[in-house]
């Protein structure tokens, strides 16, 4: 049965009608509905919800070339080609544009330029495969038409973080998706895989080295980046470097003195004295550069007759040499290292932080001396450094080499000075410099049986202001003097 409406009047009046009367007659149709709609009962081209499509005139299809957008909205034709109309459309795959200029055909009206931001072309990745946008027909004073997008536009305003970044000091990420150009105010994120040993350039996706700056142009100093950080860099067109707009790595230590310990101690291993030193430390200042790196609870043993970390850093052994000994840091874990450098050991690959922090002397027999270093000063076995000497002219300071002692870096040095003759009292001076400085007079004299070799003595302890040198004289030519020497500061 058909879908029918009848309708129903009242009784019309006879004669002439009132206004009221008029009323009331109209109102008093009434419809009634019986049947069903058929599938046949609704014409083509009427409202039926087959009909009825969400956005049949705004949203698009898109084909992608030569990078022109070919954008056809669902209903075809029928858009008009009116400033104002707004479009939506998925960008395609392979759809994102390059540099020189982005354009857009819209129902075959022509093609337009594709702008931004009240004109300005859009940049090379503005726009990615697979992003909706939205784009409004417009027209400059000269009636030139040109789309505006009006969503936002991909590459300025996104950070991107790297995928994969390798290398030292010139860095390469790559990320995804890709940037295709280097546009002004491009950030990204990537993770320093290594710390950086000069200035540092990054090439982002094959797009060319470019130079890293702080602080607007000041290049890279030395472990500014360092392994495992994550940075920011900010891309400047007209400079054509990147910004890093991070901090640098831990700026706040810079001014951290390298080799400041607490509770350092440094002595011989006491199952391998010969060859072996433990350290220990509650903390160390290390330095790469001008950055600084705090080391806690360090608990380390070195061995010279080791190669590398934890042993000697280059070369063989030798016998009469005083050797110095290093904490070092990948960036990961800290090592020791035992140097006959005071100030460029050979680090072991992937070390870069250092700090010197002792020392110890290796004697005629390759063996080390007993010592024992308590945070910078050493105690260690007497060594005798003048014996039973007058001076050449009484009276007159000389200097006297300390080097088989004390090593080039000692500040101070102290130990026992007076007489070794029964017959002969101690009459002595000791100074750090030809011109009294720090003099210290030994007068006295013990007949009893001698004493370390010495029938009397006293300590001293000098400024050395002459490395591995301190000046002595005697009364006469009969004195007969000796000087041991037992610990120094470095």
């Amino acid at each position: 049965m058909a879908f029918t409406a009848t309708p129903t009047w009242g009784t019309p009046l006879s004669g002439a009608w009132t206004t009221a009367q008029l009323n009331t007659f109209v109102q008093s149709l009434a419809l009634a509905f019986s049947g069903t709609v058929g599938g046949s009962d609704i014409a083509a081209g009427a409202i039926f919800r087959t009909h009825l499509t969400p956005d049949r005139y705004s949203w698009a299809a898109a084909t992608f070339a030569g990078n022109t957008y070919t954008v056809n909205t669902l209903n075809g034709a029928g858009m008009p080609a009116a400033n104002g109309v707004q479009i939506f459309f998925q960008a395609p795959v392979g759809g994102t544009n390059a540099a020189g200029g982005t354009f857009v055909n819209v129902n075959g009206q022509g093609v337009a330029a594709l702008s931004k931001r009240g004109g300005q072309p859009l940049a090379a990745g503005d726009i990615r495969e697979r992003l909706n946008y939205m784009i409004i027909r417009s027209a400059d004073a000269l009636g030139t038409v040109f789309w505006e997008l009006v969503s936002l536009a991909t590459t300025p305003d996104d950070h991107y973080e790297s995928v994969v970044t390798t290398g030292t000091n010139d860095y390469v990420a790559t990320f995804a998706p890709t940037n295709l150009a280097l546009v002004d105010g491009l950030k990204v994120r990537w993770k320093v895989p290594n710390t950086n040993t000069t200035a540092a350039r990054l090439n982002v996706d094959g797009l060319t080295l470019k130079d890293i700056r702080k602080h607007f142009n000041v290049a890279l100093a030395a472990g500014d980046l360092v392994a495992g950080q994550t940075v920011e860099t900010t891309y400047d067109a007209t400079s054509g470097w990147w910004q890093l707009t991070s901090p640098i790595a831990v700026a706040d230590k810079d001014s951290a003195v390298i080799g400041s310990a607490r509770n350092l101690l440094i002595k011989n291993n006491g199952a391998a004295p010969n060859n072996k030193l433990d350290i220990t430390a509650d903390e160390v200042v290390m330095k790469y550069g001008t950055v600084a790196l705090n080391v806690a609870a360090v608990n380390l043993s070195v061995d010279i007759t080791a190669s590398g970390a934890n042993g000697l850093d280059t070369g063989a052994e030798g016998a009469t040499t005083h050797y110095y000994i290093w904490l070092i840091h990948n960036g990961t874990a800290a090592a020791s290292l035992i140097s006959a450098s005071s100030t460029a050991p050979t680090l072991p690959s992937g070390y870069v932080y250092k700090a010197l922090v002792g020392w110890i002397y290796n004697d005629a027999g390759s063996n080390f001396i007993r010592s024992c270093q308590r945070d910078r000063e050493v105690y260690c076995q007497n060594t005798n450094v003048l014996n039973d000497l007058a001076a050449a002219v009484p009276g007159t300071l000389e200097s006297l080499d300390i080097s088989t002692a004390v090593p080039p870096i000692a500040k101070t040095v102290w130990g026992t000075a007076g007489s070794g003759d029964v017959a002969q009292p101690a009459r002595m001076s000791l100074s750090a410099d030809a011109n009294n400085v720090g003099l210290l007079n030994i007068v006295g004299q013990q007949n009893g049986a001698a004493t370390n070799t010495f029938r009397f003595a006293t300590h001293f302890r000098l400024p050395l202001l002459t490395a591995q040198v301190i000046y002595w004289t005697s009364g006469n030519a009969a004195d007969r003097n000796r000087i041991n020497v037992s610990g120094f500061t470095i």
